[in-house]
């Protein structure tokens, strides 16, 4: 769930859209899905590496490490607690 949580974020935040396009790049590596499960993903991962492409997986990764998307989610969430106010009850589980 924190992937699907992350990307919807990349999407809908603007400052963020140049993080979604590369999160998006990186997810068509693997085919368009990369697997929830950790241990499929490294598994997948590892099947990636022995491709002839894998070289182009440096780009998003690189961008990735350079932008650091959670520092900027974070930021752009600090700079708009507006827009992520949620009105309303909500279970507590404990």
């Amino acid at each position: 769930m924190k992937i699907l949580f992350t990307f919807s974020l990349l999407c809908l935040l603007p400052a963020l859209s140049g993080c979604a396009d590369n999160f998006q790049k990186a997810i068509d590596m693997f085919g368009g899905s990369v697997p929830l499960d950790e241990s499929e993903r490294s598994k997948s991962l590892d099947k990636l590496s022995e491709s002839e492409g894998f070289d182009g997986f440096n780009a998003p990764d690189d961008f990735y490490y350079d932008n650091n998307p959670y520092q900027l989610m974070n930021d752009y969430i600090k700079a708009h607690p507006d827009k992520f106010v949620i009105d309303g009850d909500y279970p507590c589980y404990e």
